[in-house]
């Protein structure tokens, strides 16, 4: 139980099958990987050769941050999004702090 859970809060990334050259939404987040080395991208564009985008803790408009890769380097790329991953753990641990008051606050009480 625990297990799924904690699963539900990740950044729900999936596996990217075939990599087709173009641009992906700006925001889109991808994780590169390259053997056991991965990166996190956004601004992410496509071509023949090679995946390039920006790494996802710069902003956008930092065309200096630009990190080109080549496509013959990339095992495989998956797309997700790490800000739901950090709502669903905060709505986690809220509504799971609510339930507990909830459910010992009957006991708290004592009637004469």
């Amino acid at each position: 139980m625990v297990a799924l859970t904690v699963q539900g809060c990740g950044g729900g990334w999936r596996y990217v099958g075939a990599i087709s050259p173009g641009e992906l939404p700006p925001r889109q987040q991808v994780q590169v990987w390259q053997g056991r080395r991965v990166v996190v991208l956004h601004r992410v564009a496509i071509d023949s050769s090679t995946v390039r985008g920006i790494p996802y803790h710069l902003p956008l408009a930092c065309d200096s941050c630009v990190v080109i890769l080549p496509r013959s380097g990339v095992d495989s790329l998956r797309m997700g999004n790490m800000e739901t991953g950090v709502v669903k753990t905060v709505a986690l641990v809220v509504g799971g702090l609510l339930a507990l008051g909830a459910l010992l606050s009957p006991a708290l009480r004592s009637d004469p």
